[in-house]
C-alpha cells in the first residue's frame, strides 16, 4: 500500500513573506513546484523572543525530517526481525521494537 502522506524529502524554510513574524514552512519541491506540508507558528505572547524563534525553526526541521525518520524506523524494524522471530530480546528491546513496528505500520497504512 502506498503511503498516505506526501513522500519526502521535505525542507524547512523561513517564510519569505515580509508580513509574517518569523514563520517557518515545511515544503516539498519537485521540478519547480512547491507542495506546502505545514506552517509552524508560535505562541503569540512570545513571537519576538530569540529563544522562541529557534524553537520554531527546530520544530519545522523536525517535521521536515519525518519521512527520513520513518524510513530509518522501517530499516531498524527490518534489522530487528531476528528478534521478532523468537530471538533473545530483553523486555526493553522488545518494547522498543514493538513501538517502532506500530509507528511504522500505523503511519504507512499497512
Amino acid at each position: 500500500m502506498k503511503p498516505q502522506y506526501t513522500p519526502g524529502p521535505w525542507s524547512a524554510v523561513k517564510d519569505p513573506c515580509p508580513t509574517t513574524v518569523n514563520r517557518w514552512l515545511v515544503e516539498k519541491r519537485n521540478q519547480g513546484w512547491k507542495t506546502f506540508i505545514a506552517e509552524v507558528h508560535g505562541d503569540p505572547d512570545h513571537q519576538g523572543g530569540p529563544e522562541w524563534q529557534g524553537t520554531k525553526q527546530a520544530n519545522a526541521q523536525l517535521i521536515a525530517d519525518a519521512p527520513e525518520l520513518l524510513d530509518a524506523l522501517h530499516e531498524l524494524h527490518d534489522q530487528a526481525l531476528p528478534y521478532l522471530d523468537g530471538g533473545e530480546a530483553t523486555p526493553e528491546e522488545q518494547a522498543a521494537i514493538d513501538r517502532a513496528y506500530n509507528l511504522i505500520f500505523g503511519l504507512k497504512g499497512m
